[in-house]
């Protein structure tokens, strides 16, 4: 089947595909990566400089911001999916103002909570939270202490 692609791909085919492989994924989204497989059968020697191309278009890749790592400081969050309870054993030097931050999937931000340097557990009630994937952050002042993410599931 691929060899009979290959030899019935025009020109006009090509150039339509190239438009769309050619943009940058994030602003083009799948179209971009389903163009580029189809390219790929044709011409799979073709590579693609999406950060060059979406630099063009003012999207600009950050970095992944490293965790810090803070001296005594340790943090665990289970059980991993819960269905209403959220457990955080945590250790975090006196000196800190830590806040635990959840964000939706979207990115909203639907609860940040205080956690006190003078106790190591915090069991949050994720009753208000829709079932679903969440992400949450574990702030020092600015400082990310720790991320990840955990599930909710109620059946």
């Amino acid at each position: 089947m691929i060899r009979n692609a290959q030899r019935s791909i025009g020109k006009p085919q090509k150039g339509v595909w190239g438009v769309f492989a050619n943009q940058c994924p994030i602003s083009g989204g799948s179209a971009v990566f389903k163009a580029r497989a189809m390219l790929y059968l044709v011409m799979p020697n073709l590579k693609y400089d999406d950060r060059a191309e979406c630099n063009r278009q003012g999207i600009n890749f950050r970095k992944a911001e490293p965790l810090v790592d803070i001296k005594n400081a340790s943090i665990k969050v289970y059980p991993n999916p819960t269905k209403e309870l959220l457990n955080i054993e945590y250790s975090i030097e006196s000196d800190c103002v830590a806040n635990l931050v959840i964000y939706n999937a979207l990115g909203e931000i639907q609860a940040s909570v205080k956690l006190e340097s003078d106790k190591s557990k915090l069991v949050f009630s994720t009753v208000n939270l829709a079932p679903g994937v969440y992400f949450y952050h574990i702030m020092c002042d600015t400082i990310k202490l720790n991320s990840g993410k955990f599930a909710i599931i109620r059946k």
